[in-house]
């Protein structure tokens, strides 16, 4: 794995938000925010943090994150391009074994994409362009405010009035019937769980089973 830390400059960066989003653009120099990335991540008991990412040649790299604010490290990376696999390590510290790429190292807690390779797990860079469509959010006062929680799958696997091939979808869940049903109880917002990422438990796999929540 190559480390790029030294040879680079250090340029602006932000600790927030966290996770990695677009580069803050530099008003001495704007066009080097261009295909460049700001990486914050929250380890206060971390002393130095670097990013190891796999740029688009399939070639692992490493970068020291050189700023900290509040016990979040944080700065600009070049090469991190979206759909590239990444993860954190304490600057310093002995890499776990990997066969072609890093061991299992810390994944982005505010990541947006997972990807599996042989033994280990990589957080993936996914852009931030999102086409709403012109959606915009409700702002219900607090005051109003009335929250379903529910399960993506089972809130409409069985329900008679869903098209059987949305059952359990997220398109289900949005049906007219399931809207008039939430409606009808007064509901002013919906939170899906489980939504993220998980493993099932090493018990249920050896069982054949998953975790149903996730």
């Amino acid at each position: 794995m190559q480390s790029r830390s030294a040879d680079r400059p250090v340029r602006p960066s932000r600790h927030f938000p966290l996770g990695v989003s677009p580069a803050v653009p530099d008003p001495a120099a704007p066009e080097a925010a261009a295909g460049a990335v700001n990486v914050a991540v929250f380890a206060p008991e971390i002393r130095a943090m670097d990013i190891h990412f796999q740029d688009p040649s399939g070639r692992w790299e490493a970068v020291l994150l050189h700023e900290r604010t509040d016990g979040v490290h944080h700065g600009t990376v070049d090469g991190l391009q979206e759909g590239c696999r990444y993860a954190f390590w304490p600057h310093g510290a002995a890499l776990p074994a990997g066969a072609g790429a890093p061991g299992q190292l810390l994944l982005d807690p505010y990541g947006s994409g997972i990807d599996e390779d042989g033994a280990a797990y990589f957080s993936v860079y996914v852009g931030p362009d999102f086409d709403w469509a012109g959606d915009t959010a409700p702002r219900t006062p607090w005051r109003d405010t009335v929250i379903y929680e529910c399960h993506v799958k089972g809130q409409t696997m069985l329900h008679p009035g869903i098209p059987a091939d949305l059952r359990g979808t997220y398109a289900g869940l949005a049906h007219p019937v399931m809207l008039d049903y939430l409606a009808s109880l007064g509901v002013t917002a919906v939170q899906l769980l489980p939504v993220h990422f998980h493993i099932d438990e090493p018990h249920l796999q050896e069982l054949g089973l998953s975790n149903y929540w996730g």
